[in-house]
């Protein structure tokens, strides 16, 4: 069963990531046809912290540093874990845990 679950995982990652892509083709196409050089990806996390592998390729691209690059996945997936969590009390309970 775990299979199953990453393979769907996998899957909405890289439907995600495509859809992020098409979304900002027109503004990468504009910016190279002006002459500059331009990179479009997407960095990808689960609504429940998920982090997407092919995350790591754009890391590498933007040559963030290994330690700031554990750094930043440590906040962007507690950020979004806090946020997460922070709707469903809301859904729950009517009462907002975080002020934005």
């Amino acid at each position: 069963m775990k299979n199953s679950v990453s393979e769907r995982a996998k899957y909405s990652f890289e439907d995600t990531r495509r859809r992020k892509k098409e979304k900002y083709a027109d503004i990468e196409r504009i910016l190279k046809e002006k002459g500059y050089k331009t990179f479009n990806d997407a960095f990808i996390v689960g609504s429940l912290g998920s982090f997407d592998p092919a995350n790591e390729a754009c890391i590498r691209r933007l040559r963030i540093t290994p330690r700031y690059a554990t750094l930043m996945k440590k906040l962007m997936v507690s950020d979004v874990i806090k946020w997460s969590r922070d709707i469903y009390v809301e859904h729950v309970t009517g009462i907002r845990q975080y002020a934005e």
